[in-house]
């Protein structure tokens, strides 16, 4: 069995930013991947193929995310993120 870890949690904001899909398609099964950008507050340790619960959602963040700082001197982090999905057509 997996077993997870809550890192951290913070608000974000979750944006849809395309998909892939339906990849995969046979007679029984469809599968397709969306993208996201999620923008949040900077949290130390934040990696790569970690992943975010986004209510009844997990969203696996695909690449390092980037550290930014606004105008006022705050740090956010903008991180890429993709929802892999499998539905049975059966």
């Amino acid at each position: 069995a997996t077993q997870t870890t809550e890192y951290a949690s913070a608000k974000a904001r979750i944006e849809e930013t395309g998909g892939r899909g339906p990849e995969e398609e046979t007679m029984q099964h469809q599968s397709q991947t969306l993208t996201f950008e999620v923008i949040t507050q900077y949290i130390d340790g934040i990696k790569a193929w970690m992943e975010i619960a986004w209510g009844t959602r997990t969203l696996t963040i695909i690449d390092a995310p980037q550290k930014i700082k606004d105008n006022n001197g705050r740090n956010w982090l903008i991180i890429q993120a993709e929802e892999y999905s499998e539905r049975s057509l059966s």
